[in-house]
């Protein structure tokens, strides 16, 4: 696989999304007559998604945005890629400008409370990372009382600190870059976040973040495409599709090749 020759981290598209009312989305047919089917992503989830450059052209790469290009294909439409912040993604599903959310969302009770999700395309679990000067610090969840810890915005994490770890103190942050940063500038003192993406981001800042040992926590549920209620036929297809590259091996292919880019990018910084 030829190497991408750098890895850039841009902010995302923000727009101004409120919480709207649930609009009426486009049904299976609408897609196909519109000829497009838009996917609501961000782009600061190695190896889910993020942006890379090569020769001077940007693109996004990642499994969620090779699962968003084979979906479009088995409806026979193109895909376009809108690009948030995480925190947005679930209210321009509530308000129709995108189709579907493919962006690492975990399926939880409550969004599924709004939102139709998929089968499961990946099962993951949050961990702990800390700086590797305090890493001897932490060894169980009652040694974050206290701490500061970082969270993604509207984010599964952020859920189960609120409910489960009240003695902690809770930094929510927009985007998971910022969340690094400021681990390393010492704001907070530990991020919680998915364990494939603190993979990427231990590679790229090598030496200077720990994650904590014998601390996982299995996630409510795993990674899923999130679509509005009451579209049956797209909801099939979209699960067909996520069987077809489970049974192929095609989505463990992406998962390891994409994890792969993601640690040579970071390398070639």
């Amino acid at each position: 696989m030829e190497k991408y020759k750098k890895l850039v981290v841009l902010s995302g598209i923000v727009c101004g999304l409120g919480f709207h009312p649930l609009v009426q989305a486009k049904e299976l047919a609408g897609i196909q007559e519109a000829g497009e089917i838009i996917m609501g992503t961000e782009n600061q989830y190695p190896p889910f998604e993020w942006i890379v450059i090569e020769d001077g052209k940007e693109s996004l790469v990642g499994i969620d945005v090779e699962l968003g290009k084979y979906i479009a294909d088995k409806l026979k439409v193109q895909l376009v890629e809108d690009v948030r912040v995480f925190d947005a993604l679930i209210p321009s599903l509530k308000a129709g400008k995108v189709d579907m959310v493919i962006a690492g969302l975990t399926r939880t009770e409550e969004r599924a409370k709004q939102f139709d999700f998929s089968e499961l395309y990946y099962q993951s679990y949050a961990e702990f990372l800390v700086s590797s000067e305090q890493a001897k610090n932490y060894q169980a969840l009652e040694d974050f009382h206290g701490k500061k810890v970082g969270v993604l915005k509207g984010s599964s994490q952020e859920t189960y600190v609120r409910q489960e770890l009240p003695e902690v103190e809770m930094v929510v942050i927009n985007q998971n870059g910022a969340l690094i940063e400021s681990l390393k500038s010492g704001r907070v003192d530990a991020v919680l976040m998915n364990d494939i993406v603190i993979d990427e981001f231990m590679a790229s800042n090598e030496g200077q973040l720990a994650l904590v040992e014998g601390v996982q926590i299995e996630e409510e549920g795993g990674f899923a495409v999130a679509i509005q209620k009451g579209q049956p036929e797209l909801l099939k297809a979209i699960n067909e599709a996520i069987n077809e590259l489970k049974e192929s091996g095609q989505l463990d292919q992406w998962i390891e090749e994409f994890s792969q880019l993601a640690e040579e990018t970071n390398e070639e910084q």
